[in-house]
This record gives structure tokens, C-alpha cells and sequence, in this order.
């Protein structure tokens, strides 16, 4: 999945603050005006209703940290699991 840079939302927020529309922003940026949507709709300031670019990219940033992450199968679990399994343990 592509994400905004930071150098797009700061274009966002200039042109908005201009009153441009999300069509002239989306063509100018190289991305869908859908996308324009989003961004504004998801990282705008709450309080105030206006899109500010640092605040945006705080807010992106955030969400990609809380996310959950994919736990991965490293070594030590594999071992154990295959100690477990020579012992005829089930997986469960």
C-alpha cells in the first residue's frame, strides 16, 4: 500500500488553505481525488476542521504505530515447537 509523503500533504495543505478543489489538488499531487477525500477527511484537526500537513503526518504516523504487527515464526519458536512435536504434543 503507497502512502502520502510528507512533501504531498504539505501541498495539500497549501492548496486547500487557497481554496482549491480536491480535483485541482488530486491532478496537481498525481493522485485519485478520492484519495484527496481521505486524507482530508481522516487528518484533519478535529477541534478546528482545518488541515494542517504536520498534523496530518503526526496523525498517519500514529496510526501505523498502534497498528498491530505481524508476528513471524523466528527460530527459537520453531525449535520449540519442534521439541514439542517430537514429543507427539499436540499443536494446540
Amino acid at each position: 500500500m503507497k502512502y502520502l509523503s510528507t512533501k504531498q500533504r504539505y501541498t495539500i495543505s497549501v492548496m486547500k488553505e487557497k481554496g482549491n478543489l480536491q480535483s485541482l489538488i488530486a491532478e496537481t499531487i498525481g493522485e485519485d481525488k478520492s484519495t484527496i477525500s481521505r486524507e482530508l477527511h481522516c487528518n484533519c484537526d478535529e477541534r478546528s476542521g482545518k488541515y494542517r500537513h504536520g498534523l496530518a503526518q503526526h496523525k498517519c504516523y500514529q496510526r501505523h504505530e498502534l497498528r498491530p504487527k505481524r508476528l513471524r515464526f523466528i527460530k527459537d519458536v520453531k525449535a520449540y515447537v519442534d521439541a514439542m512435536l517430537s514429543k507427539e504434543y499436540s499443536p494446540e
